[in-house]
């Protein structure tokens, strides 16, 4: 069976490219042999759930800097020891390691294997000397970015490029023609299946993401406290982790929004996304948007901020949800209160979500990347 050997940070990450990169290996894994490598270390067998046919490695970095944004995010100026010592770690992990790791990684595999990384450190560590693709989880404008620039860099050229969304590959063609032929686009997977449950929960809010300047929490929490101004019956929980939580609670004891309900960590079952009526989307900027389709698959309505990446693509049809193009709370809470004005509005947005949700079909996903992998195991062959 063709080898393919998966990196991505590590098994205890609860962001979008883990989920993705694990559901696209439980799915691809009766046809591949997968091996999953996870750069950083981690405890147990980590928070996704793997396909029991897919094989484990790990290359041992430390945690602390998987997520460096997050963590420098964390201790700023007030803990320049531990910066110090988290830029000390990431600079001996990544700049330092990478020859070491990338020995690691060509010891590991068949000359006929494919690696596969799908975030920005597993490009560094992609082995010379077998058919390498790298799979492309954020906007085109990042992937110009100085960061993005200095990190390839550092990194061999792979075989081809997977995008999530054909804007993201057209907009990288235009600037980098070098790349016809080798760059292509699948859509995310959604790790949940189609419910049909639409049940009323009395104005419940979602909302899904890190604690962290990208995902914008605090932008949902001044919707919050608008729609407590305007006297909205509603509750709004709140799932993730990461270096504002401290500002959010004190934000919510200060504005005494009592029903929000701030709770670490991520939906693991799709009965915590049933569980409520709508979601909010307040991001920056994004690749896809997964937990967008996670939360469509539930029946859920999604009011969504125009985040930079391909969101027509995402919200390609209007019963998705409702696009906000500006930033000020009141306009989220104007779309919120519109689509749960009445327990019978809320159960109709349900139901038309639900009949848009069923172009989310994985069987069209694994079509598109077995066509997209199959003929670099065909050229390792007659290489």
């Amino acid at each position: 069976m063709k080898k393919i050997y998966w990196a991505i940070q590590s098994l205890d990450n609860a962001g979008g490219t883990e989920a993705v990169s694990v559901n696209l290996m439980n799915l691809l894994c009766p046809y591949y042999d997968i091996t999953l490598v996870s750069n950083f270390e981690f405890e147990g067998k980590g928070i996704h759930k793997l396909d029991p046919r897919i094989k484990v490695e790990c290359l041992g970095l430390p945690i602390e800097v998987s997520r460096f944004d997050q963590n420098a995010g964390k201790y700023g100026i007030r803990h320049p020891l531990k910066m110090l010592k988290l830029v000390h770690r990431a600079l001996w992990s990544f700049y330092f390691g990478v020859r070491k790791n990338r020995r690691r990684m060509a010891s590991l595999m068949e000359e006929d294997a494919l690696y596969i990384g799908s975030a920005l450190d597993s490009y560094m560590f992609a082995p010379r000397g077998r058919k390498v693709l790298f799979h492309y989880h954020f906007d085109g404008d990042k992937f110009f970015s100085f960061v993005e620039k200095w990190g390839r860099g550092h990194s061999r050229k792979p075989d081809g490029w997977v995008f999530l969304a054909k804007s993201i590959r057209d907009l990288v063609l235009s600037k980098k023609k070098s790349l016809q032929g080798k760059a292509f686009y699948v859509h995310n997977p959604i790790k949940f299946p189609l419910s049909d449950k639409m049940e009323y929960h009395d104005n419940a809010i979602l909302f899904v993401g890190r604690f962290t300047a990208q995902k914008d929490p605090l932008l949902a929490l001044g919707v919050a406290k608008e729609l407590k101004d305007r006297n909205f019956p509603f509750t709004l929980d709140m799932y993730g982790d990461g270096h504002l939580e401290g500002e959010m609670r004190k934000f919510v004891e200060e504005n005494r929004l009592d029903n929000v309900r701030l709770i670490t960590g991520t939906p693991t079952t799709p009965e915590i996304y049933q569980a409520h009526d709508l979601f909010l989307f307040t991001s920056q900027y994004e690749g896809f948007g997964i937990v967008k389709g996670e939360a469509n698959v539930n029946n859920l309505p999604v009011v969504s901020s125009r985040w930079k990446g391909p969101i027509d693509e995402v919200f390609a049809d209007p019963r998705d949800g409702v696009v906000i193009s500006s930033r000020d709370p009141k306009d989220y809470a104007d779309a919120i209160m519109k689509i749960l004005e009445t327990k019978e509005k809320a159960l109709q947005s349900k139901a038309d979500v639900h009949e848009a949700a069923k172009r989310l079909d994985d069987e069209a996903i694994v079509a598109s990347w077995r066509s997209i992998l199959d003929p670099y195991f065909e050229a390792s062959k007659s290489e």
